[in-house]
């Protein structure tokens, strides 16, 4: 009887452990605060999380940024309680496509980036996704200096769709992701 105590625990302890978390959360990106300008998806599997940037329609992404914490507070902010982008671990500033006088004219459709985290526990995690977007369906004027012809498109700050950092001017969001036990 012993025996077969000892060897249910032991079974069950191996259960536990071959779990894997998993977790898959899409939100909206938002560009300019209150237009749909594509997703934001997080996924996680038990060992890598990955944050996919994917556009919609004529909007491209020309810089992502993007963090994972515990909790709001964990996000890098201003003394305002505004985040910085500049200090967020995870994205890429070179998404952007320029012309030969540096004038930007495309970006891409979507970025991925996939990062190993071993060991995230099952619970809440916050999420704090920036893009900056470029608009080539929305001409805002032209280039005078260099060349009349090259258009100057909308560009507009986006975030993953989720709760706003402060209540002032700044709409900087974050959302939550949850990792659960399959």
């Amino acid at each position: 009887m012993k025996k077969f105590i000892v060897l249910s625990i032991v079974l069950l302890m191996l259960a536990l452990l071959s779990v894997a978390v998993s977790a898959e959360t899409t939100v909206d990106l938002l560009a300019g605060q209150d237009i749909e300008a594509g997703t934001v998806t997080v996924s996680y599997d038990g060992g890598v999380l990955c944050v996919l940037y994917e556009t919609e329609g004529d909007w491209k992404l020309v810089e992502t940024h993007f963090v994972i914490a515990a909790s709001p507070e964990e996000i890098p902010q201003t003394k305002k309680g505004n985040p910085k982008v500049g200090h967020f671990p995870y994205g890429d500033d070179e998404l952007g496509e320029y012309d030969e006088e540096d004038n930007l004219i495309g970006g891409a459709d979507s970025y991925e980036e996939c990062i190993e985290l071993l060991g995230l526990e099952v619970g809440t995690y916050i999420i704090a996704a920036h893009a900056s977007l470029l608009n080539l369906d929305n001409i805002i004027g032209y280039v005078p200096e260099t060349d009349p012809e090259v258009p100057i498109y909308q560009q507009e700050t986006g975030w993953g769709n989720g709760t706003e950092f402060t209540d002032d001017r700044n709409w900087a969001m974050y959302f939550e992701f949850e990792v659960v036990a399959p």
